[in-house]
């Protein structure tokens, strides 16, 4: 505040774009953390979507990661808007200073992820004990998480600063349209509007995994416990259905109907 007002004279309202800038990068950090530790829900619900096989990891981590554009956007969208109006152009641009005033610290730990992984690696080539991986593997996770967490950082400001070289590039050329993107509304609406497709399509495959899921976990379930009077279970029949089919050709073997297995649907 004295830098800012006392010292450079600048108003209370840079100060404050200053502050939401420097509030949206710690929101970005924290919304990256939740989205990539392995602390929180997402992350575990795709090592969760692994004991129903590859294909349901695939559509849950592909829609957790559309999924987690919606928060970042949303908090960039309100900061553009918010410091536009109080300090217009100028203001924007000084938010971009604001998050960026923590860069120091955010390097450092984003230096922390190559450390790990390397202590990872030589754990393992030197036939180390499973507690000392177990501990490496936490910490490789750790340093994967300070990584994009770096990344949500740069790419923050990256859309602060690009808003305000819009707004000089516009300037310099005197264009006289009325609606550009160099305007803090028309930039929130545009990437507001190119999030949405990526929210709509994770909550579809989000949705698809888990019914994907749940009907694999059946069918296991069948084939393990519904037997027949003989004592064959579902999983039984069908193996001696396909050996058969190899050995006979397909279609041509036919169990007798009291060797038959009814599935529970």
């Amino acid at each position: 505040y004295v830098c800012v007002v006392q010292i450079c004279g600048l108003g209370t309202n840079i100060f404050a774009c200053v502050i939401i800038g420097l509030a949206a990068g710690m929101a970005i950090g924290k919304v990256t953390e939740y989205f990539t530790s392995f602390d929180f829900g997402p992350v575990m619900s795709i090592k969760d979507r692994g004991m129903t096989g590859p294909a349901t990891v695939v559509i849950q981590g592909l829609g957790v990661g559309m999924i987690s554009c919606v928060p970042p956007t949303l908090v960039l969208s309100v900061a553009i808007v918010s410091t536009s109006a109080l300090g217009g152009a100028y203001g924007v641009a000084i938010s971009a200073v604001g998050m960026l005033s923590t860069l120091g610290i955010t390097l450092a730990t984003d230096a922390y992820g190559p450390v790990a992984d390397n202590a990872g690696g030589l754990a393992e080539l030197s036939h180390l004990g499973k507690e000392v991986r177990d501990i490496t593997d936490s910490l490789d996770a750790l340093g994967n998480t300070t990584a994009a967490t770096g990344k949500g950082f740069a790419i923050g400001s990256a859309v602060l600063t690009a808003l305000s070289l819009l707004s000089a590039f516009k300037n310099k050329i005197n264009d006289p349209t009325g609606y550009d993107v160099g305007d803090p509304v028309v930039l929130s609406g545009v990437l507001t509007g190119a999030m949405l497709p990526y929210l709509f399509a994770a909550l579809t495959m989000i949705s698809v995994g888990k019914a994907a899921a749940e009907i694999i976990s059946e069918v296991r379930w069948q084939f393990k416990h519904i037997r027949n009077a003989k004592g064959i279970s579902l999983g039984e029949c069908i193996r001696v259905y396909t050996e058969k089919a190899e050995e006979f050709g397909e279609g041509v073997y036919r169990a007798a109907p009291e060797d038959e297995v009814e599935p529970d649907s």
